[in-house]
Parts: C-alpha cells; sequence; structure tokens
C-alpha cells in the first residue's frame, strides 16, 4: 500500500496515508476465512501449550458469491435503445471482447467483501475499447459529494510495470484523465520514464469511471466516500460459525471408538523364522495399549465409544447461519445446514416484503446506476461523440418473485381497468416502456379490420 502511494505522488496525487484501509485489510482476512488470532492460536493441554487451527466454513467468500449471484446472473440484461451505428450491438461487442459478464460477476464479489469496486474504461494502444476492473485497495478518491465519489486516481501494478489512471471532474462536468506509466528500475522500485512519452492527459465529456458498493450507511467512519464490506458487521457471526463447525468435527474426532487393551492381554505370534509380531497391527489406532496385569480385577480388553452430540451442534449451528444471513442483508432462513454441508434455503418464503427482496433492490440501485454509466462511457469512446441513447438495465427479480402471482394479478388490474397494456406487458414481459409501447401498437396493427355494420332492413 505504501508503493501505491508513492506510485500517486510521482503522477501528482498527493494523498497521505489513509487509516480507513486498515479496514479492507481487516475484511479480506473475513473474505479470506483466516481471521489472524482466531482461526491460528494456542491451546492449554495440561501441560503445554500447542498450537492449533480453527476450522473454517469461509462463509465470508460464500457470502459475497451469492450477492454477486443474486445481482448479476445471466437473466440480467443491458439494452441500449436504437440509434446510429447501431449502438446496442456496439456496447455488447465491447464487453464480449472484455469478459464482461464474468469479470464484472468477479468484481461485485469482492466489491461486496472488500467495500469498493471500480470500472475503468479507456482506448489502448491498438485503439480498442477496453475496461478495467478495480478492487477496493487500488482505488484512491480524491473529491467526493453528496456520497458520490467525482475525483478518483485508480492504480494497478505488475511485476515489471505499474500504472496510475487519474480522473479529476472540471468545471461544466467535463473529465481531466492523466495517464501515467511507470517502469520497474534496477534498484526495484518504479520509475516514469520520460523519454518513453508514458505520460498522457486527455480531456473527455463523459465519465469513464464507475464506483460501485453494497448500497449500506458507512458506520466504521460516517463521512468516508468508500463503501463498507457486507460482512463488515458480522465479525461476531462469522467467527461464531467456525467455532460451532470446528466443535462439531472435534465432537467426531475425539468422540470415534476406542478399545483400551491391557498389555499383558496383548497376544503374540510366532513366525516361522523364529519372531515374534503383534496380533493387533501397530498402524491403526481403534486399539489402544495401556499398563495392566490380568490379576488387577479390571477387564483386559475395554470397549469405549462417546456419544456424539451431533443434533446440539447442528442446531447451534442453524442458529449461527440466521444471525449471520440476517446480519449481511439474506434475511433469517438463507442458509440451511443439513447432512454435513451449507444449502442456500430455495424453499425461502417468496415476498416483496422479505428482507433479502428489500436488501436487493437497494444494492441494484448502485450497480444498475454504475452499469447505464459505463454504457454512456463505452458509446462516447466508440463514436468520439456523447450518446443520448436510452440505456435500461432489468434485473433478475425471478430470484424472488413468484411471476405466476405477478401475471395474475397485472390480469386482474388489466381487466378492472386500473393499468393499460402498456402497464401489462411491463410487468408480466418485464419490457421498458418504449417497448412495451411499440408492442401493443405492432398487435393492434395485426388486428383484422371489423366490417362495416349494414343497415339493417325496413
Amino acid at each position: 500500500m505504501k508503493e501505491a502511494y508513492e506510485l500517486l505522488k510521482q503522477a501528482g496525487v498527493d494523498l497521505k496515508p489513509d487509516d480507513y484501509r486498515k479496514n479492507i485489510t481487516n475484511w479480506k482476512e473475513l473474505y479470506a476465512g483466516e481471521i489472524t488470532g482466531f482461526h491460528t492460536y494456542s491451546d492449554y493441554n495440561g501441560n503445554s501449550l500447542v498450537n492449533k487451527r480453527r476450522r473454517s466454513l469461509k462463509m465470508g467468500k460464500k457470502i459475497c458469491e451469492d450477492w454477486a449471484d443474486s445481482l448479476f446472473n445471466d437473466n440480467v440484461d443491458v439494452s441500449i435503445g436504437e440509434g446510429e451505428n447501431d449502438p446496442d450491438k456496439t456496447v455488447h461487442a465491447v464487453l464480449d471482447e472484455n469478459n464482461f459478464r464474468e469479470q464484472y460477476t468477479q468484481l461485485i464479489e469482492k466489491t461486496f467483501a472488500l467495500g469498493t469496486g471500480a470500472t475503468v474504461e479507456y482506448i489502448d494502444s491498438e485503439k480498442k475499447t477496453m475496461i478495467d476492473y478495480i478492487v477496493a485497495d487500488m482505488i484512491f478518491p480524491m473529491r467526493a459529494k453528496n456520497g458520490r465519489i467525482l475525483d478518483c486516481a485508480f492504480v494497478s501494478m505488475d511485476d515489471t510495470s505499474a500504472y496510475v489512471n487519474v480522473h479529476r471532474q472540471q468545471p461544466g462536468g467535463s473529465y481531466e484523465i492523466t495517464n501515467v506509466l511507470f517502469e520497474k528500475q534496477a534498484d526495484g522500485t518504479f520509475g516514469i520514464v520520460e523519454d518513453k512519452n508514458i505520460r498522457e492527459v486527455v480531456i473527455s465529456p463523459v465519465k469513464l469511471f464507475q464506483i460501485i458498493r453494497p448500497n449500506l450507511a458507512n458506520n466504521m467512519e460516517l463521512s468516508h466516500p468508500m463503501g463498507l464490506s457486507v460482512l463488515a458487521n458480522a465479525w461476531d457471526e462469522l467467527k461464531d460459525i467456525d467455532t460451532v463447525y470446528d466443535s462439531l468435527v472435534n465432537e467426531i474426532d475425539s468422540g470415534k471408538r476406542r478399545i483400551f487393551v491391557k498389555v499383558s492381554g496383548v497376544k503374540w505370534n510366532l513366525t516361522e523364522d523364529g519372531h515374534t509380531v503383534p496380533i493387533f497391527d501397530p498402524k491403526q489406532t481403534t486399539f489402544y495399549q495401556i499398563p495392566g496385569e490380568e490379576d488387577d480385577g479390571q477387564p483386559t480388553v475395554q470397549d469405549v465409544a462417546s456419544p456424539l452430540r451431533i443434533t446440539d451442534h447442528n442446531d447451534a449451528l442453524q442458529t449461527s447461519l440466521n444471525l449471520l444471513g440476517r446480519k449481511v442483508g439474506l434475511g433469517d432462513d438463507y442458509y440451511s445446514f443439513k447432512d454435513g454441508a451449507v444449502y442456500t434455503n430455495t424453499t425461502q418464503v417468496v415476498s416483496s416484503n422479505s428482507k433479502f427482496y428489500k436488501t436487493l433492490k437497494k444494492h441494484e440501485m448502485i450497480v444498475g446506476r454504475a452499469l447505464k454509466e459505463m454504457v454512456q462511457a463505452i458509446l462516447y469512446l466508440q463514436s468520439g461523440i456523447v450518446s443520448d441513447a436510452d440505456v435500461s438495465v432489468s434485473f433478475d427479480d425471478s430470484i424472488v418473485e413468484d411471476m405466476s402471482e405477478v401475471r395474475k394479478q397485472a390480469m386482474l388490474e388489466f381487466h378492472a381497468g386500473l393499468i393499460d397494456a402498456v402497464e401489462y406487458h411491463m410487468r408480466v414481459s418485464d419490457m421498458t416502456k418504449e417497448q412495451a409501447i411499440a408492442y401493443v401498437a405492432e398487435i393492434e396493427a395485426r388486428k383484422p379490420e371489423e366490417p362495416d355494420e349494414e343497415e339493417p332492413e325496413i
């Protein structure tokens, strides 16, 4: 992180290290399922401290995966209205070139884990429109207003080079964009090589970056423009789940069957070459040899099997999963533990009043706005002019909506005269208003003309 600040300074962006970024480091641990001082620890066995590792269900990653799958999947559609040079085809060609669906789903997953993500559009050396997908630790806000980042710098690094991309909004709304390329020097540091003409400044009337984040108020630092991880307030719940899970595995391990055999009861066989070998396989662990004589009054062989508290552990784990689901906005019954695995509960009540549905709609607001801005950026880079094409984003509400009920309700309202045919198709067929108007007009045009009524004979 210190290296990134040095690169920013060389590029003309003098930012002080931000303590808020310590949160991003902590959230990475929640996402990875390896919390320092918790998953590795020491336990006293009565004689000495023993290094232990607590097992992890890695629910932090599972949660972020599920939010990404719900927000952006194959059923999400980005459509662009008609215009010159077929803007819809143009945009989707660029998205395919940039492996957009796969990369954007992963970006949302990482964004929900680390609090902030971004897409940045630019023209590469081959005159192609490219998209960078950037996560929180390489995003550096410089100015924000009303919760939206206006000026921002982005840093990318690999083994041989580094790249700083700085966006500053100018009076009137246009953007000055400074691109600075660094190369790794002999001493291992990055430096600007001025004679290679690698500093570039361009002006764009369209913003060429979009910030996405979970739509959550930041209770870590109220005025900070960076987003809040969906895991940020679930520390205790994530640790509780791994505590119960580790205890469950230990319960099974420590409760496995043991057969204690006295030394005097261990029989030896004599082989043909005169050697003695034990009857029991020395590599097995079910039989355990203990001191004892045959005449000490105790059984020579004792079969010990402790009862397992599996049901108690399962109940505790389900309770912890319910608490976690509620804390991360998925609802109490989103996860279920059954047959030794965590499942997504597909039988949960489908309702527009559910916790999951309401939270999903909140997150869609930010993702939808970012997608529309990204499309406008692509259209500008492709044509050099600001497009006025209508952009719509249709999210996958089939996850939480019972479409048979939606159709039934829409039909009732249509026949009651509460909505017209346009509104009906907007609800049922997931059309935009313009698409629904055109569709209804096409249906009306296909209807056969009614014959004129003949004058009745007198």
